[in-house]
């Protein structure tokens, strides 16, 4: 019974040893596996994802409203142009949005934008930021309804959430007055 006792009591003393040998020195711990460096190579990556409605006016010269409510889903890729940083950059992006109502509609626009403060960073966090942007933007349906026209963003962003507003300056147009609600994500 002692016999046994003892060789647990060296196994046990062998496991805390090989245990210590394996421990990464020093008072901090870095991992330097595959995420570590993927986080590297990932400086200008930005996703966001999220909610948008647009709004249908007429064209004529007094603008009438027809329907307030065209609701869609959307991704958007961003680039950021410089590494990521929580100062001053530049971003390129594309956003293609379906459309939840009406169906077999859908916009694609392409932007270029500077970013400032939390949104020059492509890591979901803590803090604030700016876009101020242009670009283009073509909204196509199965239904006729196909247009294109350089558009003006500006969007604020509060931690994750980020709200964005884009017009299209083309005339005559149809739909040109765009709100987007979207979620910053880690991939």
């Amino acid at each position: 019974m002692a016999r046994s006792a003892e060789r647990a009591g060296l196994l046990l003393l062998a496991a805390v040893w090989a245990t210590l040998l394996r421990a990464q020195p020093g008072g901090t711990f870095a991992y330097t596996g595959e995420d570590a460096a993927n986080d590297v190579m990932d400086q200008h990556n930005v996703h966001f994802g999220g909610f948008s409605n647009s709004v249908l006016v007429l064209p004529y010269d007094d603008g009438e409203l027809v329907w307030p409510w065209l609701p869609a889903v959307f991704y958007e890729y961003n680039y950021l142009v410089l590494p990521r940083n929580r100062a001053l950059n530049l971003s390129l992006g594309a956003t293609p949005e379906i459309n939840l109502f009406p169906y077999f509609m859908g916009r694609v626009s392409g932007l270029a934008e500077l970013t400032v403060g939390a949104e020059s960073h492509n890591r979901p966090g803590q803090g604030a930021g700016l876009r101020f942007g242009a670009g283009y933007s073509v909204v196509g349906s199965t239904f006729g309804l196909t247009e294109s026209s350089p558009v003006l963003r500006a969007g604020v962003l509060f931690n994750n959430l980020r709200l964005t507003y884009m017009y299209s300056i083309a005339r005559p147009i149809y739909v040109n007055h765009q709100i987007m609600v979207a979620i910053k994500f880690d991939w």
